[in-house]
């Protein structure tokens, strides 16, 4: 039976893999973006960097945390926190639109510039 062992764990972690997928179909594009943004928060412990009350430049917030460094910081808290914000506005004012110009960063940041590129269809994202 402990041969099993190994199979049953990695039948749990698929399972578990496929829930994980399932929620993102479930909750769509925008309600997953805005847990996204509160899953980062939590993940790094962002809010308890931040000096209150004030600002924390992201020099200080990656000191403060010690494990990500200061461009990790300003990506994560300097675009991605924005663009989240900002994905409903983009929605709303480009309805079905699968742009690369025209998402909630670009409405975040009032920017024309393309956002990443896409993955070719038969390459794995």
């Amino acid at each position: 039976m402990a041969t099993d062992a190994p199979e049953i764990e990695a039948c749990r972690i698929a399972i578990v893999e496929a829930t994980k997928q399932l929620q993102k179909l479930m909750l769509g594009p925008v309600d997953y973006l805005m847990s996204f943004s509160v899953t980062v928060i939590v993940e790094f412990d962002m809010a308890s960097l931040v000096l209150i009350p004030g600002r924390s430049t992201f020099e200080e917030i990656a000191k403060a945390d010690g494990k990500l460094s200061e461009p990790q910081i300003h990506v994560r808290l300097g675009h991605v926190l924005p663009a989240s914000a900002h994905t409903v506005e983009a929605m709303l004012k480009n309805p079905g639109s699968e742009e690369l110009n025209e998402t909630g960063f670009n409405a975040a940041f009032k920017t024309p510039r393309r956002g990443v590129k896409r993955a070719p269809a038969d390459e794995p994202v």
